[in-house]
């Protein structure tokens, strides 16, 4: 399903981390993560969906 980076983003979003502090944590961008977080949404949406 999500690879390890993505599941680690999609954790820190969950317990309430803004993007700048995911960036941070993470050494991606700001953008790079707003854009991340929006396609493992999407991935788990059709995940579910199944």
């Amino acid at each position: 399903m999500l690879n390890v980076v993505d599941r680690g983003i999609i954790l820190l979003f969950l317990e309430d981390k803004s993007h700048k502090e995911i960036a941070e944590i993470t050494g991606f961008t700001i953008t790079n993560i707003g854009t991340r977080i929006m396609r493992i949404k999407q991935q788990l949406k059709k995940s579910f969906k199944k």
